[in-house]
């Protein structure tokens, strides 16, 4: 009976919730646990992240040596063999939409002139050359880039070019009265570029960039605008 009464008695006094509760006939407020609003964590970490804007890149360079002067004809079977080579260019240029932080697609177009003597076999030093080569080479190439970070993050800032197209030339060979010899076949119209590169940032619009790789050069080098 006596173990009865305290119970009850107890229970009385006793009475805790969440919010409050009764204790010796007096209430009492109890605050509610806190709780981690995680929308608000992720929100905030969302609005720490620089918002991407796309851009329109254009860039113009040098690229050495022009890789189009080994395309000139091998007449060995005629019995001469090529001099020493002079070359203009390639110029290259190139438009690109940068339409998220890794990635961008546009066009790239080359141009560059190559010219070649060919000489008898067995020619001596003051002899006229037999033959002589010239080699125009335009090309047009869709043009994929793809960067290693993203670009509104580094002052450095690598990348991997990728690109394909169509070459158009204008191949010479002229003999020493200055006949075409029509016997030649132009080189394949196929046109690429394979690069590793790295994007030099001197602002949020202006970079340099170096390329090494291989198709229409070898190395590369320009400036780039971002609008």
């Amino acid at each position: 009976m006596m173990s009865l009464i305290v119970t009850t008695q107890l229970s009385a006094q006793i009475r805790f919730g969440f919010g409050g509760g009764y204790y010796g006939g007096r209430y009492y407020n109890r605050p509610y646990p806190q709780r981690h609003n995680n929308n608000n964590n992720n929100n905030q970490k969302k609005e720490e992240a620089p918002k991407f804007i796309p851009t329109v890149d254009i860039s113009v360079g040098f690229g050495f040596p022009n890789v189009d002067k080994y395309l000139l004809p091998d007449l060995t079977s005629q019995g001469v063999v090529k001099g020493n080579y002079q070359k203009t260019g390639s110029y290259n240029a190139a438009i690109d939409y940068q339409f998220s932080r890794f990635t961008s697609l546009g066009l790239m177009g080359t141009y560059g002139t190559s010219s070649v003597p060919y000489y008898a076999i067995n020619a001596g030093p003051s002899d006229a050359p037999i033959y002589n080569g010239t080699l125009t080479g335009w090309s047009v190439l869709a043009n994929l880039k793809n960067y290693f970070l993203p670009v509104d993050l580094a002052k450095l800032n690598g990348y991997l070019r990728l690109a394909g197209g169509v070459n158009v030339w204008d191949q010479k060979i002229t003999d020493a009265n200055g006949l075409k010899q029509n016997n030649i076949s132009d080189p394949s119209e196929f046109a690429y570029q394979i690069s590793l590169g790295a994007d030099f940032n001197l602002s949020p619009r202006a970079a340099v960039y170096v390329e090494a790789g291989y198709g229409k050069y070898i190395l590369a080098g320009g400036l780039k605008f971002r609008f």
